[in-house]
């Protein structure tokens, strides 16, 4: 069907030939023959004058729908040719309050069998200007970027078409003044919800490749497993460079949904590499700290489901691999805190508390990293892990007072040494 400008032409060009024959009947001559035959036939007058009345009756009619779509021309034009999808977007709800206004006070466009087509012109015109706006052949070929914010804009096109009419549809309702609208939403609504859907699904593509563009740092893209990963990636757009059919075609919604369950299996399995890629880089570290460093920097990156939950899953393994590191502390200290490494220079009092601190710092820093994230907190280890640090820290604690305590014990008299001459004179020495 054609767009609703069609409309407006079509009732324009009705009132022009109406119009017409209504002047030609008020012209002399014709009145002079009316005139005549009613007095020679006066039957063929009484149909006559039916016909004529009908006749004004659809001039007026006519002139009545175009006064009335004129208000909805402009809105009309938008869709037709508008700059973008915004504008059309912008256009939409405007446009539907005009027609409910239309609905409401003109004589004509007050039923279902007057509004349906026109909205299926609408709804036409919308369909049309999206499967124009979106050459699926090309639009993997411009700026990715670019063509996300097209595929984005042509969705919420599609979107907003439907919530403005519910929206209108309510406030009809609500005000009680008009019949409602009882529409076959099917008729309306089936196109657009399909091409919404199609939009979806390339916004989807498009999106795809944009998190797993943005999952790698610069470094990580220099490194050659990673660089054929994206290039495998980018390629999987051939799958719809190359499609045979309109995708915007509802009757190829089979022939899409295989299109897309291809992308799907392709990605899936480039999905698993980067998942392994994940795990070898983490195996790689040596210390929770580090672990948990990297795993939040990737988690800052929007990724992937299956990428984010597995990352989450890594949050356990930074707090077992705390566990152990607690543990392997524990080991030291008891091994050591009789006769701890000191350093050179170093008092055994002041060095043996500066040992002890340093195994606690060891432990320290990283569960207060932890405990800033919720999602360490959420974790079933956490609560192990704190008491085990805990545990732990009073241990070196109480083993730094200790060493306190006795050095204090030690050297209590040492004020009354430091007070005695180094020097003494002896009286009876000869000299």
């Amino acid at each position: 069907a054609p767009g609703p400008i069609a409309e407006i032409e079509l009732w324009r060009d009705r009132a022009f030939a109406l119009s017409a024959l209504c002047q030609q009947l008020k012209q002399p001559m014709v009145q002079k023959i009316l005139d005549v035959t009613t007095k020679a036939n006066p039957a063929i007058i009484h149909s006559l004058n039916g016909t004529i009345a009908d006749l004004s009756k659809y001039h007026s009619e006519s002139d009545n729908n175009v006064f009335f779509l004129k208000t909805l021309e402009r809105h009309f034009l938008n869709l037709a040719a508008g700059s973008d999808f915004a504008m059309m977007k912008e256009t939409i709800p405007d446009m539907m309050e005009s027609v409910q206004i239309v609905w409401q006070i003109s004589r004509h466009y007050n039923s279902n069998e007057r509004m349906v087509p026109l909205m299926e012109r609408i709804a036409w015109q919308l369909c049309e200007r999206v499967s124009r706006g979106l050459d699926v052949l090309k639009l993997f070929k411009v700026n990715r970027e670019e063509a996300y914010s097209m595929v984005l804009g042509a969705k919420s096109v599609l979107e907003q078409w439907k919530s403005s009419y519910y929206d209108v549809r309510a406030a009809i309702e609500k005000l009680g003044r008009a019949p409602r609208w009882e529409f076959d939403h099917k008729r309306l609504f089936e196109i657009s919800d399909y091409m919404a859907s199609v939009c979806q699904d390339l916004g989807y593509v498009f999106q795809v490749q944009k998190e797993f563009h943005n999952f790698f740092d610069p470094d990580m893209k220099s490194r050659e497993q990673i660089k054929e990963m994206l290039i495998r990636l980018d390629g999987l757009v051939s799958l719809f460079e190359e499609v045979g059919f309109d995708p915007f075609s509802i009757s190829e919604n089979g022939n899409w949904k295989k299109v897309m369950q291809d992308f799907d299996s392709a990605l899936g399995v480039i999905e698993e590499e980067i998942i392994e890629f994940v795990d070898l880089s983490f195996q790689n570290l040596q210390s929770s700290a580090a672990v948990f460093e990297m795993l939040l920097k990737f988690q800052q990156i929007p990724s992937r489901k299956a990428i984010d939950d597995h990352l989450k899953q890594k949050f356990d393994d930074v707090l077992i691999q705390y566990c152990s590191e607690v543990d392997r502390i524990n080991e030291i200290f008891d091994a050591e805190k009789s006769k701890p490494p000191l350093v050179k220079c170093v008092a055994p009092v002041a060095g043996s508390i500066r040992w002890a601190r340093t195994l606690l710092c060891h432990i320290k820093q990283p569960i207060l990293s932890f405990l800033k994230v919720a999602q360490m907190l959420k974790s079933e280890q956490s609560n192990m892990i704190k008491i085990k640090y805990k545990d732990t820290a009073l241990r070196i604690r109480e083993y730094e007072t200790k060493k306190y305590e006795d050095w204090l014990k030690e050297t209590e008299n040492i004020w009354s040494l430091l007070k005695q001459p180094l020097l003494t004179i002896r009286e009876n020495q000869d000299l």
